[in-house]
């Protein structure tokens, strides 16, 4: 669930207990904007799986692929990760590889067609925990709308979540200050009041 606190509470944990394993940790996400969640977690590597899968095995100057035996990939928001993309990803890692998921796939999808990831869970091809405590709101007011939200229970974090809306109306001035022009009064919404 989002908020639980993946990158400090397991994440962290995760990628320092391999270096002491001995393992040269890569961070891969689906996203550059998920990167920016897996710089904290401090990986050996980060990188995107796109620029991952165009990588070349590391060769000596004789053109022989240097082996290190020691590596594992922490790929975060596992969930945006689309089937062809998993699929070029399982091909590419050995054997001797250590992949850790971390992701939830309630919360983000793929852009592109599959779901492997909650499909690996579903069908238990790949062992898994759950984080199901929120960390992140302290706020329990704030709390109860999280939780709500991490629950599938929408309508009710709408509700719990109403006394921290503020209804605003956007005016000529506000959109000179941005520097845009407004919508045209045809595609304008009403905001309904909180």
């Amino acid at each position: 669930a989002w908020g639980v606190g993946k990158t400090t509470g397991a994440i962290r944990p995760i990628i320092a207990q391999m270096r002491a394993l001995g393992f040269h940790v890569i961070g891969m996400t689906p996203t550059t904007a998920a990167k920016k969640g897996l710089i904290d977690a401090q990986p050996d590597e980060l990188m995107t799986m796109a620029a991952w899968l165009k990588t070349k095995p590391a060769t000596r100057k004789d053109g022989t692929v240097i082996r290190d035996e020691n590596r594992v990939f922490i790929m975060d928001e596992a969930a945006m990760v689309s089937a062809r993309d998993m699929e070029a990803f399982l091909r590419k890692v050995r054997p001797q590889d250590r992949v850790v998921f971390i992701g939830d796939p309630l919360q983000l999808a793929a852009v592109e067609a599959g779901s492997p990831f909650a499909q690996m869970m579903k069908e238990k091809v790949i062992g898994f925990s759950e984080i199901t405590e929120i960390n992140r709101q302290k706020d329990p007011a704030l709390l109860a709308v999280a939780q709500a939200f991490a629950d599938g229970r929408n309508a009710d974090a709408v509700k719990l979540a109403e006394p921290f809306m503020t209804a605003v109306t956007v005016t000529d001035e506000d959109y000179q200050a941005a520097k845009v022009a407004p919508e045209p009064a045809a595609q304008q919404q009403d905001v309904p009041e909180a």
